[in-house]
């Protein structure tokens, strides 16, 4: 859509699932590093509250869908046909497919091995090229902040390339939801910087230097994001083991091969009182 909506709408998508992964890549490594098991990375990851539900492919699915509708209703208002519009859809339903493999894998489908790493790299491929022609014959700043987005997509393109071939490491991990933080942000800026109160005019050279800087500053506020995420992941579970309740080991989705996590012991008195 060209519209704020238009961008904000896939940027708050990238930012919602940027925010999920972070908590539970986060929240699994500190589980597996407590009793020394190995992190496994994931496409798609399990809620350790209802890791029965497939909730990720079940909210990407919902969102995309909704997007796709709305992008196809917005291309075709008053019977226009808006090829931007279908850059849109299309790069939504790429990741639906995405999504629909995630639930295929959360039902343990006997697919190949990182068939959902190939689709879901697919899926930032086409975002890609789709981006990378989606400002034919636009104004310069709009040209500028197009190219920002394609340089965030290219590296979290990268980013989960690096995560696929290097499953057990929690950094290559983290810098997929890095990337799509800045994915998602950048698509905020988008449309600001076009469609918000004080639009950047295209003659405006000051102004369409410092949208550069304000790359950078998204990059800087996602990684002290990122980083006070991690230290809160952190302490709120070491804060579980100091509050005086036992726990024990168990299976309860750290990885998909070796599941280990944490649940309440029951105190030795009450334990031998039932005994008795």
């Amino acid at each position: 859509m060209g519209s704020f909506i238009g961008h904000a709408y896939p940027g708050s998508i990238f930012l919602i699932l940027a925010i999920w992964w972070t908590v539970q890549m986060l929240q699994k490594y500190f589980r597996c590093r407590k009793f020394g098991t190995e992190y496994v990375a994931t496409v798609a990851h399990k809620s350790f509250a209802l890791p029965r539900v497939p909730i990720e492919p079940i909210l990407k699915i919902a969102l995309i869908t909704f997007g796709i509708i709305g992008e196809i209703i917005q291309g075709h208002y008053n019977n226009e046909f808006a090829p931007k519009n279908w850059h849109h859809a299309t790069m939504f339903l790429f990741f639906g497919v995405s999504a629909l493999v995630d639930m295929l894998v959360h039902y343990d489908f006997k697919i190949p091995k990182n068939v959902d790493y190939g689709i879901f790299i697919l899926s930032i491929a086409v975002e890609g090229f789709l981006f990378f022609w989606h400002v034919h014959g636009r104004e310069p700043v709009d040209i500028y902040v197009h190219k920002l987005l394609v340089f965030a997509i290219f590296l979290a393109f990268c980013a989960t390339f690096a995560e696929m071939c290097y499953p057990y490491s929690i950094l290559a991990s983290l810098a997929r939801p890095f990337f799509f933080f800045l994915k998602g942000s950048w698509f905020w800026q988008i449309g600001f910087t076009l469609y918000g109160p004080f639009p950047v005019a295209s003659g405006d050279d000051h102004d369409q230097m410092m949208i550069a800087v304000f790359f950078t500053w998204h990059v800087a506020i996602i990684f002290l994001f990122m980083f006070g995420l991690g230290i809160v992941i952190f302490s709120l579970q070491n804060h579980g083991n100091g509050s005086g309740i036992g726990y024990t080991r168990v299976a309860l989705s750290c990885n998909d091969e070796e599941n280990v996590g944490l649940v309440e012991k029951e105190p030795q008195e009450e334990k031998n009182a039932a005994e008795l």
